[in-house]
């Protein structure tokens, strides 16, 4: 799991900022935190 300070560092460089156009991306600490897990996990 990502701690507050790590994603405050991450956070800028993810699209789905409330600046950009379309869609935000309310979910993307969830959405990076799953990756990281599949990734140190092995799972397919």
């Amino acid at each position: 799991m990502l701690r507050d300070d790590q994603w405050e560092r991450i956070e800028p460089l993810l699209s789905g900022r409330a600046c950009d156009c379309g869609v935000t991306g309310k979910e993307n600490r969830l959405f990076l935190e799953a990756v990281l897990w599949t990734c140190r996990t092995g799972a397919p």
